[in-house]
């Protein structure tokens, strides 16, 4: 299922993003409701920017790599690069490290990490142009 929001609405990418995980909350606790699809145990959730755009199978990479970190609670999130840069080595990707500390923390850039053999696992940034989880971790 595809839910969108109208840009005029918006108020941010925390806002709709904060609805999908009150709309699945839902749809688990009302599994019965003819209206919905019930969260089941193997699917996933993703979220990204409107701007995004897709790779051929960009799907079936994004489940790979979610196996591959052996944590049914993992997040893969990151900043996505442009197109032209997405294709160029699959064993390359950009990892989240770079963050600045104030009264608070803010992630702002990334660097890359080269021939991986599985997801590197962190516990602070989260990149608001793309997040692949199962959805029960929304849950």
């Amino acid at each position: 299922r595809i839910w969108t929001m109208n840009a005029k609405i918006a108020k941010g990418p925390t806002d709709p993003r904060s609805r999908l995980s009150a709309a699945l909350t839902y749809d688990y606790e009302h599994p019965h409701d003819p209206l919905l699809h019930p969260v089941q145990i193997h699917d996933y959730c993703m979220q990204t920017d409107s701007h995004m755009d897709f790779n051929q199978d960009f799907d079936v990479g994004l489940i790979d790599m979610f196996h591959r970190t052996q944590n049914d609670y993992a997040v893969l999130s990151t900043y996505v690069a442009p197109m032209e840069q997405t294709d160029t080595d699959p064993a390359n990707v950009p990892h989240l490290c770079m963050v600045s500390f104030t009264s608070t923390w803010r992630n702002w850039g990334t660097k890359s990490c080269d021939n991986l053999l599985r997801p590197k696992m962190t516990n602070i940034p989260w990149g608001a142009g793309l997040s692949f989880e199962k959805c029960h971790a929304d849950l």
